[in-house]
This record gives structure tokens, C-alpha cells and sequence, in this order.
């Protein structure tokens, strides 16, 4: 799933700089929405500016997949980059983008139907 994934953040012009398929982690360069373009990683501040984050988690027999989208509140090199990010809200354009990407790879991999519970189904 996470190769399809990858695949489907570089149709839509995001760059992946990390991608480990047997770990199901999926990682994308800082992405400008606005510009549609990648940016430098040490841009900070604005909320257009992005980096996306994709697992992938084998459970009861499927996958379970999440994601984040997060932006960088501020830049210092003596603190972990990851210390200095927070969570895009789901209304933002940015977080638009997982949304089309989590229906592309709904297509290619259709979640599994809901078992029919037999007390309940009709009999002919």
C-alpha cells in the first residue's frame, strides 16, 4: 500500500523523500499549497507549508492506514524538528490533500464490506 501511496503523492507533485514499504512509512518534502511546489525544508510559520506522513499497519488481516499533515511553527536547529510541528486542522486546503489521496487509494484498494449479520438479513 505504501508503494501505491508513494506513487500517487508523486501524480500529484509531492515529492517523497523517505519511503520504507516493509516498515509502512511514507514521508513527502515540505510542500507549498499555495505555490504547488516543493520548499525548503527550513521555511517555518506558514500555515500553506506542509509535510505529509503516511503508516501503514497491518491489523486483523487488512491494513489500516493513517496519515498527518503538519506544518512547522517555528525553525531552531538546537531542538528536534519534530518538536516544532503541529497538526494542519481538517478544513485547511492542505489537509485537502490527504483527503483526495485517501480517495485515489480507496479506489485502488476498496475498504472491505461490512459483514451481514445473519440474525438480522432476510430469509426467502
Amino acid at each position: 500500500m505504501i508503494g501505491a501511496a508513494a506513487r500517487e503523492m508523486a501524480a500529484a507533485g509531492l515529492k517523497v523523500v523517505q519511503i520504507a514499504t516493509d516498515e509502512g512509512y511514507l514521508e513527502t518534502e515540505w510542500y507549498d499549497v499555495a505555490a504547488r511546489r516543493t520548499v525548503n525544508a527550513r521555511v517555518a510559520g506558514f500555515d500553506h507549508i506542509v509535510k505529509l506522513r503516511l503508516f501503514a499497519d497491518p491489523t486483523a488481516g487488512r491494513t489500516r492506514l493513517a496519515a498527518e499533515c503538519v506544518v512547522r511553527i517555528g525553525y531552531d536547529p538546537s531542538m528536534p524538528e519534530r518538536d516544532l510541528e503541529r497538526m494542519v486542522p481538517d478544513s485547511t486546503p492542505a489537509h485537502a490533500i490527504l483527503d483526495s489521496l485517501f480517495a485515489r487509494l480507496k479506489v485502488v484498494f476498496p475498504p472491505p464490506k461490512p459483514p451481514v449479520d445473519s440474525a438480522t438479513a432476510q430469509q426467502p
